[in-house]
């Protein structure tokens, strides 16, 4: 939920006369030195699957776009490719998000964004505050971000240990994401990895995201909290 330079890719959008596509899916709502992302390029996307900021019951996602052309090949590609019913301008997709989940996207969970940001950022702060564990990395927050929280990865080498240990306490954690993009099978062979990827694996081999969602207790923040600085 961390925001890159907003500004930082309007000036490389500028210098280079960029086509660019921000990808918001874990973002929504965030800022850069107080620009909100999905604003430095010419569209963005943002996702509504279920566990996101703004989440629908079902599968969803918008394109953000301030440009009529890029908006209007949005709309015609994701209803069949149809510039009006039956003609076909593209080959298409059926990607339209059904009214019940647009309904409650905009009569219940978009008034409430807002107030599901704040209370990630307190839990985040919390975190931030509370767990001291030597052995457990916090996430640092990039210069002028102003993040959502859709998730608190932490890092530490015995990664399996600690989530065990939360385990043990009653406490669910997740791994985003024990694999490399260089070591999924759908990358086809051969390729050239151009480095021997230390940081990306360090990343993969150690991280564990805690709970973090607008539903959790203040108790509950607190047993995540001592659960980790107990960890022997």
């Amino acid at each position: 939920g961390h925001a890159l330079s907003v500004p930082g890719l309007q000036a490389l959008r500028a210098r280079h006369k960029l086509m660019m596509l921000e990808d918001c899916a874990q973002a929504i709502g965030a800022k850069s030195h107080g620009k909100p992302v999905g604003t430095a390029g010419q569209s963005a996307i943002v996702s509504f699957y279920p566990t996101k900021n703004l989440g629908a019951l079902g599968s969803g996602g918008a394109v953000l776009t301030d440009a009529a052309e890029i908006a209007g090949l949005a709309s015609r590609l994701r209803n069949y490719g149809q510039g009006q019913k039956y003609s076909h301008d593209h080959p298409g997709l059926n990607s339209r998000i059904d009214e019940i989940q647009a309904a409650i996207l905009r009569e219940c969970m978009l008034p409430r964004l807002a107030e599901f940001t704040a209370r990630r950022n307190a839990i985040a702060q919390r975190y931030q505050r509370g767990i001291t564990h030597p052995s457990i990395i916090l996430p640092p927050v990039p210069e002028g971000s102003q993040s959502v929280w859709h998730l608190f990865p932490v890092l530490t080498p015995e990664r399996d240990s600690l989530a065990a240990h939360l385990e043990r306490n009653h406490i669910q954690t997740a791994t985003h994401y024990p694999l490399l993009s260089t070591q999924q099978k759908a990358l086809p062979a051969p390729h050239h990895v151009l480095s021997d990827l230390k940081q990306a694996t360090c990343f993969a081999q150690q991280e564990l995201s805690l709970p973090i969602h607008p539903f959790l207790t203040d108790a509950e923040v607190q047993r995540v909290i001592d659960s980790c600085n107990q960890w022997k």
